[in-house]
């Protein structure tokens, strides 16, 4: 077996995805799923405005925004001590709330319009929405995330009728 250090020399170096964003934007979803370990470089990151390589010594300056996403109430995690104050306040600089397609019923037909729409051409044939396919997410108590939502229109291979 190579040393560790043999090792790194055989493997190219690669950029991590906080130095790729230098300079950008660099979208975290479901923040409040970071584990608290991580959650501390990420404050790190925040505060020193650094990145350190795993197994480097060096740090290397970058310039990220953050913009960050969740369906839970960060302030609830930080009350239950499963997300760090210190970070909520450095990430709650300005807060948009988006309600749940649930509650925005009228804007589902839109959706799925468009994801049918971004879908390769083979999974579509370009024709409107039936009727009765306008209905069921729109009419039923149904939970229906932009993701779900995604995945069913790109996985069943829809088509749409007249």
């Amino acid at each position: 077996m190579l040393p560790l250090s043999a090792a790194r020399e055989r493997t190219p170096s690669r950029i991590g995805h906080h130095a790729q964003a230098d300079g950008g934007i660099l979208f975290l979803d479901e923040i409040c799923e970071l584990e608290m370990n991580l959650q501390a470089k990420l404050l790190r990151l925040l505060q020193s405005g650094t990145v350190q390589k795993v197994g480097s010594d060096t740090l290397k300056k970058v310039d990220v925004r953050i913009v960050c996403t969740t369906n839970r109430d960060p302030l609830e995690e930080v009350e239950a001590g499963r997300f760090r104050e210190d970070l909520y306040y450095r990430l709650h600089v300005l807060p948009i709330g988006l309600p749940p397609l649930r509650a925005r019923r009228a804007v589902i037909l839109e959706l799925a319009r468009h994801l049918v729409l971004t879908c390769p051409s083979n999974f579509h044939n370009n024709q409107p929405f039936a009727p009765v396919a306008r209905c069921p997410a729109s009419r039923c108590g149904m939970r229906l995330a932009g993701r779900t939502a995604q995945n069913h229109l790109t996985f069943t291979r829809l088509r749409p009728v007249l």
